[in-house]
């Protein structure tokens, strides 16, 4: 599925929202967007402790990995919808987005 793009003066907004929406679930980017998803967090010395020492290498791998997969997909969903606005001279060329172009950790 090619990435949808809001056309000038917004012409196409109708078609546009539901076939964004179907490519972010296609990418899985919707929790993220909708703020449902959360960032996960690095396991705590305390969760450690309730974890089997033979396990707690495998689970803090996992938990980076699942840390490292939701900084890549928030990353490309803020690129998506950078994508999907170009033509939006509004929102695209906004102070607003320049500035949240140059933050490191950017929410889409």
């Amino acid at each position: 599925m090619k990435q949808p793009v809001l056309e000038k003066g917004r012409a196409n907004i109708d078609t546009w929202e539901r076939r964004f929406n179907d490519f972010c679930i296609l990418k899985k980017w919707r929790g993220i967007l909708r703020g449902t998803e959360v960032r996960p967090i690095a396991l705590t010395p305390e969760e450690l402790l309730l974890i089997s020492a033979a396990s707690r290498y495998a689970a803090e791998k996992d938990r980076e990995k699942d840390t490292r997969d939701f900084d890549d997909r928030s990353e490309a969903a803020f690129a998506g919808i950078s994508k999907a606005m170009q033509d939006d001279q509004l929102i695209y060329t906004s102070a607003e987005l320049d500035r949240v172009y140059q933050t490191d950790m950017r929410n889409p």
